[in-house]
């Protein structure tokens, strides 16, 4: 059932017939599962997924300060080639609660520094992200590509109905935000990644990220924020956790508008 997340005991012998139906050290039969992951076989579909958790602050021998909550709303539209590579087409929102609470904020107390600081909403904008046989590509605006993962196949399990992909990314180049690590494993069910009347795969993420404090938390000490986050599609924006349904619906009205290819 799409936005569940349930798990399924299999017989031996229907194991063996879906590993075989499915060979994900094979590079084009991996990117197809992760298109079903990320998006749909349907160009025409636009998928919304969200994700939520919490972030830390992590300084030199101190344990971890919780710092907020965090959450976000991608809608997604994937375009596959006839070589096996796609492109999706993706518009990622996010914003910040009181941590441990759905309490949406713009601003509060740094817990590290006691200052008032702002908690500005993340608003990616539409972009393009090419996902070929030799990595993973973000396409910028001026058309320039900067790769974000390695090649395909991306390192995988199948077990009880379920299939793995790990899906981590690096972004090493200067920036506020970088070097930047994401630690990404994406489930599906099996049953719709075989299925080829499926175009998209009831799906779910955990994912966890270290990467430097941002400027507007004028943090004094050096560190890096801890993000853990899990997520998954659901059915349409309607669908969403009351409170992110409510943003979306206020802030990002127009946020399941993407262009077609």
């Amino acid at each position: 059932m799409l936005g569940g997340i349930t798990s399924a005991f299999v017989t031996p012998a229907l194991a063996r017939e879906t590993r075989t139906a499915l060979d994900l050290n094979d590079p084009k039969s991996n990117l197809h599962a992760l298109l079903k992951i990320l998006g749909s076989t349907n160009p025409k579909e636009v998928v919304v997924s969200f994700g939520t958790g919490r972030v830390y602050a992590c300084m030199d021998g101190e344990p971890p300060v919780p710092l907020f909550g965090t959450h976000s709303i991608s809608t997604a539209r994937s375009m596959r080639r006839d070589d096996g590579t796609f492109v999706a087409r993706q518009h990622i929102v996010g914003f910040r609660t009181e941590f441990g609470t759905e309490t949406i904020i713009d601003r509060g107390i740094n817990p590290v520094t006691g200052e008032a600081v702002d908690l500005p909403i993340t608003d990616y904008g539409i972009s393009d992200t090419e996902y070929g046989f030799d990595g993973t590509f973000a396409i910028r605006r001026d058309g320039t590509r900067v790769k974000t993962n390695k090649s395909a196949p991306r390192p995988w399990s199948i077990e009880n109905g379920i299939v793995a992909l790990n899906d981590d990314s690096i972004l090493a180049e200067p920036g506020p935000i970088h070097p930047k690590v994401d630690v990404v494993t994406r489930y599906a069910s099996l049953a719709d990644i075989i299925d080829p009347q499926t175009n998209s795969a009831a799906s779910w993420f955990n994912f966890s990220a270290v990467d430097p404090f941002r400027p507007w938390l004028k943090m004094p000490v050096l560190g890096f924020q801890l993000w853990h986050v899990a997520g998954r599609k659901v059915e349409g924006v309607t669908d969403l956790p009351e409170f992110i349904a409510r943003f979306a619906a206020k802030r990002f009205p127009d946020l399941t508008d993407l262009p077609a290819f």
